[in-house]
């Protein structure tokens, strides 16, 4: 048949490219390779706005938009989508179970939360077989996903890169009564910050093949959800972050290893610990 596209579509309301609702419960949307780009809603649900029952599909109008709820996205493409208010991509507001497999999510924004996709109303969202999100942005809180109101995201085998917000959460952002958990896979661990309210609840984890680049080091700060940067007067071997021995330095953040001080200089230690450069012995004095 025919192949089917959900582009350049334009809702003053909810859903720009498609809206789903229903009286009823337990209907579901499936999407097999649909593209939704490019697509715009003044109010949520940029892409698909998925409502109360899921049921029915709007595309354009005053209705209809790129959000995915209780629904099954499978190899489709939802990108450069904008909402006027939440959910640049998808929204979800009433509980919906959400499962995005190989989905492409870049450069989708919303003006309020969740540049790719908010989740609240106890939504849960499930990210899957090489489902990507890139270069998404909010205007107030998660670049990628705002996580409320008793909502989940389990996120596996995933890529989740850098995204943007104004207010919190560049990669997420997730609520005192929320909570997330993603695995990252060699290659794509690179997502930024998450802000994470008291009472909200964060889990990450790295594979065992994991490992950041030379001079950059996996944090133990669990909002920080990507490689960081050695500072300077230390260095990085990919998983760990170390000081320089005596008589090195680094004078600059993002070294794989130290460099030794000139004869006639020495290390002077910084206040994070290790040298950040050499400075000259004093008179009756030699190194």
């Amino acid at each position: 048949g025919p192949s089917v596209t959900v582009r350049y579509n334009q809702a003053v309301g909810d859903g720009g490219g498609v809206a789903v609702s229903s009286n009823g419960t337990g209907s579901a949307v499936v999407v097999n390779g649909v593209p939704i780009d490019s697509n715009s809603a003044g109010g949520h649900g940029g892409g698909l706005m998925l409502g109360l029952g899921v049921a029915s599909a709007i595309v354009s109008g005053q209705s209809g938009g790129a959000q995915l709820l209780g629904a099954s996205t499978n190899g489709a493409s939802m990108s450069g989508n904008t909402a006027g208010q939440n959910g640049g991509a998808i929204d979800s507001a009433y509980g919906t179970r959400i499962e995005l497999i190989g989905v492409t999510m870049n450069n989708n924004k919303a003006g309020q939360d969740g540049g790719a996709v908010r989740l609240a109303g106890g939504s849960d969202c499930f990210l899957t077989a090489g489902t990507v999100l890139q270069g998404n942005s909010a205007g107030d809180i998660g670049g990628h996903f705002s996580i409320v109101e008793g909502s989940t995201l389990t996120s596996t085998t995933s890529t989740l890169d850098k995204g943007a917000a104004l207010v919190g959460g560049s990669c997420m952002f997730i609520d005192a009564t929320s909570s997330a958990a993603v695995e990252f896979n060699s290659g794509n661990f690179d997502c930024g910050h998450t802000t994470v309210l008291p009472g909200g609840q964060l889990s990450w984890n790295t594979s065992a093949s994991q490992q950041c680049p030379a001079g950059y080091y996996v944090p133990t700060v669990v909002s920080m959800m990507s490689c960081v940067p050695a500072d300077p007067g230390r260095y990085a071997d990919g998983v760990n972050e170390h000081v320089c021995p005596s008589g090195e330095h680094t004078p600059t953040a993002g070294n794989a290893a130290c460099m030794v001080c000139q004869a006639g200089t020495f290390a002077g230690q910084s206040v994070l610990g290790g040298s950040m450069s050499c400075n000259l012995c004093a008179p009756g004095q030699y190194s």
